[in-house]
């Protein structure tokens, strides 16, 4: 079945909600990482499942996703072992009293927060990825199509410049064709052309 589909009354979102979620964060009771939305805020009400990508450093450990400046905790996950392992837990989405999106936009990032049975663990955890979907099924982590958008116009812009040889330096000098340097270099290689062509006539 297709993404957002409902078979057997299972509802399917797999759009990542939150940017730039696949980078390694290192997380400790003192070190946390904030994702933002890549679009919308979570509604209120609505029912989400966060996956999560961790390699636990320490036994027992609780991780944690808040909103509403870390006032609010919808969803925990506890570790199994010491091995990188995905966390998967479907939530309702709340927000504090008072400190939803609309009261503070900085209300709709989600923190992530891990905590120790031991209150000597000053361990470290690595959180490998993260992805918040629409719906009661988790699927495979994706990025957020945000995120894909802002790559591709990356792209786009490293690909206005190119590399031209000089003859008379025997150096490749680089250009931006948004500049007149390209129209130029454009010119030269068409000139070359028509010479070519002449000469074999």
């Amino acid at each position: 079945y297709s993404v957002g589909s409902t078979p057997e009354g299972v509802t399917v979102g797999g759009r990542n909600l939150f940017a730039r979620t696949d980078s390694d964060v290192t997380v400790s009771e003192n070190l946390f990482p904030v994702y933002k939305p890549a679009g919308d805020p979570l509604e209120e009400g609505e029912v989400y499942t966060a996956s999560m990508s961790v390699t636990p450093g320490a036994e027992n450990l609780c991780f944690k996703l808040f909103f509403s400046k870390g006032n609010y905790s919808p969803v925990s996950f506890e570790t199994k072992d010491f091995s990188k392992q995905t966390l998967t837990k479907t939530f309702s989405m709340q927000y504090a009293e008072g400190m939803d999106p609309g009261a503070d936009i900085a209300n709709a990032n989600v923190m992530v927060r891990v905590f120790s049975d031991q209150s000597t663990d000053k361990s470290s955890s690595i959180i490998h990825w993260l992805k918040i979907e629409k719906g009661n099924k988790a699927t495979d982590w994706t990025p957020a199509p945000e995120d894909v958008a802002e790559d591709i116009e990356n792209a786009e812009k490293a690909a206005t410049y190119f590399m031209e040889f000089d003859e008379e330096t025997g150096r490749l000098e680089v250009g931006n064709k948004t500049q007149g340097t390209w129209k130029g270099f454009r010119s030269r290689i068409t000139d070359a052309m028509f010479e070519i062509i002449n000469e074999a006539g």
